[in-house]
């Protein structure tokens, strides 16, 4: 949420990564707050590795697609705004007041995006959608309620699905829990990858909200970095969204090998970072 980084504007509307065959799939990804889309620059060249150690698949089909934020009043690249003089309490800043104008402004932007994407290429799995802290936040929401058919997949990052997308669809600022009414089934699988030390997302927070995508039928395939932080960068996690998508291959059918090594969520004193 609010994590302060480097500062790395840009006035372009998104980073563009074409792809240097026959384009057959498109990956969209979402920065943190204080980042821009050059958050993922590195992710293609990654996938390309990942896959020529594989030699399963070609990967330049890939078409990249790195949004960058609005920047606030201050110069930050925010994609929306927090209202509340105060964070809201731990347990609650997936209900945190914010500025629902600028919420649903970015939504249907991205939404459009991706709806670009499927429409050229035909198949709404070729796509796939993921993001960063509150980038994740609004691709979590897009792919749950602004896709007429299930993604190829959503890449979850240090993130947290929203009340407003998990429902009661009136959730009041700071109060409640989280009940799954305004989620569906999907075939969509989902991936997060999740930091054990996160002081903004905690990992009981965590657990919480991706249980309910669970009990709504979703599956959620979670990779904890037990000494992650929200924070600070981290190294490991451009390269495991690319370990999973060139796991994927790009097969609706196929369970990543990845699978079998990531592990649930726990609360933080499971994990050592008390």
């Amino acid at each position: 949420r609010r994590r302060k980084k480097k500062k790395r504007s840009t006035s372009e509307a998104e980073l563009i990564v074409e792809p240097k065959n026959e384009h057959t799939h498109t990956v969209i990804m979402l920065h943190g707050t204080y980042y821009d889309g050059t958050e993922f620059e590195d992710l293609p060249d990654l996938v390309r590795q990942e896959v020529k150690q594989r030699g399963s698949w070609d990967a330049d089909g890939i078409k990249y697609i790195f949004p960058h934020s609005p920047l606030n009043e201050d110069g930050d690249n925010f994609w929306y705004d927090y209202l509340a003089d105060d964070d809201a309490h731990e347990m609650q800043c997936d209900n945190d007041e914010i500025d629902l104008e600028q919420w649903n402004t970015q939504l249907r932007r991205i939404a459009g995006i991706v709806e670009n994407e499927v429409a050229a290429l035909g198949d709404s799995k070729k796509v796939f959608l993921g993001g960063n802290s509150a980038g994740g936040t609004i691709a979590i929401h897009v792919a749950l309620h602004h896709c007429a058919a299930p993604l190829g997949g959503l890449f979850c990052l240090r993130t947290c699905p929203m009340r407003h997308s998990l429902g009661p669809a009136e959730p009041k600022p700071g109060r409640g829990e989280p009940d799954g009414s305004l989620l569906t089934a999907t075939e969509m699988p989902v991936f997060a990858y999740q930091a054990g030390c996160d002081d903004t997302y905690i990992p009981e927070l965590q657990a919480r909200n991706y249980s309910v995508i669970e009990d709504a039928g979703i599956v959620v395939t979670r990779h904890v970095k037990p000494d992650g932080t929200h924070d600070e960068d981290d190294p490991e996690e451009n390269p495991k969204v690319a370990e999973w998508i060139a796991d994927f291959g790009w097969n609706s059918n196929k369970v990543p090998r990845c699978h079998r090594q990531c592990v649930p969520l726990q609360p933080r004193a499971c994990l050592g970072c008390l």
